[in-house]
């Protein structure tokens, strides 16, 4: 009996062992099994999160990169970039200047740093990545690895740039706005006093017959007052207070009357030639629109001609 007692006592006694045993190996199993899920949940969210993760040694060598770093970069799976060192051989020489600057940085003080450059993918495509690196110590408080956390923000970029481009076209609009409105005013006064000169010429000449000595300079400036102000009108339309007035003209006829102008324009060191073609077609255009043409392509022809040469109108159908 006492002999059936020990053998039950020492049953029991590996019963409860076994058991004990068993339920330390269920719990480190649970524990593996949590550890394996948490492991497998962090990796799917570093896979699908929208910004790029990657790892860096000490020596700036790439450990991982999560899957959308690939897909940024437009780099294929079967391209080998670990253990190759970062940042990447394809990116521009002043990304990979910034970037490295960036991680002896951290690597040397320990601290976090961001850095917003442009660069680009594989493939050659812009990109903006907005990057903020990360130190990472071991158990002896010193930097192990560097993690290199980057967002593409290109399209951010685009449309900070769409917008600047409009804000600039918009002052350019507002600063033509202010000189249409100053060329206005000084073509009013401008205009005034031409007024005054043509006036008093054409008294002038009410008193001076074609035989009087003075009447080829009083024609000559009643001519040359008509001109300014068919220029004048030239700086209203551009003010947009007076339209364009087009009419049927003969261009030999409007471009005759400017040679004397021209040549002085362009300076005696320059041969001006005309050769009018015969029976020319009429055309409709406001007159003093062909003064401004022929005046900037005879002052662009003079400074593109070194010292003497030549310069040629002619007209033709």
């Amino acid at each position: 009996m006492t002999h059936l007692k020990q053998l039950i006592s020492e049953f029991k006694a590996s019963i409860e062992k076994d058991l004990e045993l068993l339920c330390q190996t269920t719990e480190q199993k649970l524990q593996e099994n949590q550890i394996d899920s948490l492991r497998r949940r962090n990796q799917a969210l570093l896979d699908y999160s929208p910004v790029c993760h990657k790892i860096v040694d000490f020596d700036f060598n790439l450990q991982y990169m999560s899957d959308s770093g690939f897909k940024m970069l437009n780099i294929d799976d079967n391209i080998e970039v670990y253990g190759k060192p970062y940042p990447f051989y394809f990116f521009p020489e002043a990304f990979k200047k910034a970037m490295i600057e960036n991680l002896k940085m951290v690597r040397e003080t320990g601290e976090a740093t961001t850095l917003e450059a442009l660069t680009n993918d594989i493939e050659g495509n812009d990109v903006w990545l907005d990057s903020s690196l990360i130190p990472v110590f071991d158990e002896e408080g010193k930097i192990d690895l560097i993690t290199v956390v980057s967002d593409d923000i290109t399209q951010r970029k685009q449309e900070e740039k769409g917008k600047e481009l409009i804000e600039t076209q918009l002052q350019q609009s507002q600063k033509m706005e202010s000189i249409g409105k100053l060329a206005g005013g000084v073509a009013h006064d401008f205009n005034n006093m031409l007024g005054v000169i043509l006036g008093h010429t054409e008294l002038a000449l009410l008193q001076a017959d074609e035989n009087h000595d003075l009447y080829p300079d009083l024609k000559e400036i009643q001519k040359s007052a008509t001109r300014s102000a068919d220029i004048t009108k030239q700086l209203l339309a551009f003010a947009r207070k007076q339209t364009i007035s087009p009419k049927q003209l003969n261009l030999n006829d409007t471009v005759e009357s400017m040679l004397n102008m021209l040549r002085r324009l362009i300076g005696e060191d320059i041969d001006l030639s005309w050769n009018p073609a015969k029976r020319l077609w009429p055309v409709k255009m406001d007159p003093t629109q062909i003064d401004q043409i022929l005046a900037n392509l005879c002052v662009n022809a003079r400074d593109a001609i070194a010292r003497v040469g030549k310069l040629t109108i002619q007209t033709g159908r």
